[in-house]
């Protein structure tokens, strides 16, 4: 019987059902939640991605509360309403294209038009480009920090290709059942994911069902 224990990996917090028999094998764990969806613009499902190890954002906030950056390396404000955020160089999606500002601007621009939690802080916003890894943003209201901004949860990083999603978090996503299962691999372009496990994070309907599944 496999005792239940908490899991921490990276951005991922979930209860341990069961350990892998080989490294090929995935590690199984439980949550009472799993995202609904793989498009970041749609819902909460950026929050969700994030919060599984499987897309990551600009700037994010820390376990100490703290603001710092993820893909970007700093923001420079240019007016009240006009920002440059630098990316940091070498990084790719789940698929091995480099993440560029070309790209992020195409993503996070489709998320401010379909989202609508992406204009609440700022309203809208338009995401131009300076160069690969220089993004120029411009948004209708005047914000205090562009890094801030894009720490909020809905401007998850993405790449479009399709109907599929690239990411750039430790995990990249192997296999997808909504409302049941997430199946995770490694993501060979991250640069913490050499030690890291596959994982199947499965969902289920409350802590109790979660504690039963723990304890068979």
């Amino acid at each position: 019987m496999m005792r239940r224990r908490s899991l921490a990996l990276g951005a991922l917090a979930a209860t341990v059902l069961s350990s892998p028999a080989t490294a090929r094998e995935p590690l199984v764990v439980g949550q009472t939640f799993l995202s609904a969806g793989l498009d970041p613009a749609r819902g909460s499902a950026g929050w969700a991605l994030v919060s599984h190890g499987v897309a990551e954002k600009l700037f994010s906030v820390n376990q100490s509360g703290r603001l710092e950056p993820q893909l970007a390396d700093s923001a420079a404000r240019i007016d009240d309403r006009t920002w440059t955020v630098t990316l940091k160089a070498g990084r790719r999606f789940s698929d091995g294209t480099p993440v560029t500002a070309r790209a992020v601007a195409e993503a996070l621009s489709r998320t401010v038009s379909e989202n609508a939690a992406a204009r609440a802080s700022a309203g809208s916003i338009v995401f131009d480009t300076d160069g690969d890894l220089a993004l120029r943003l411009r948004s209708e209201r005047a914000i205090p920090s562009a890094a801030v901004l894009l720490a909020e949860w809905v401007f998850a990083v993405y790449r479009r290709d399709g109907e599929t999603m690239h990411f750039t978090g430790p995990w990249a996503v192997a296999a997808f059942e909504a409302d049941r299962r997430l199946r995770l691999a490694p993501n060979p372009h991250h640069p913490a994911s050499a030690d890291l496990p596959p994982i199947e994070i499965r969902r289920f309907p409350d802590a109790q069902a979660m504690a039963l599944a723990a304890q068979a």
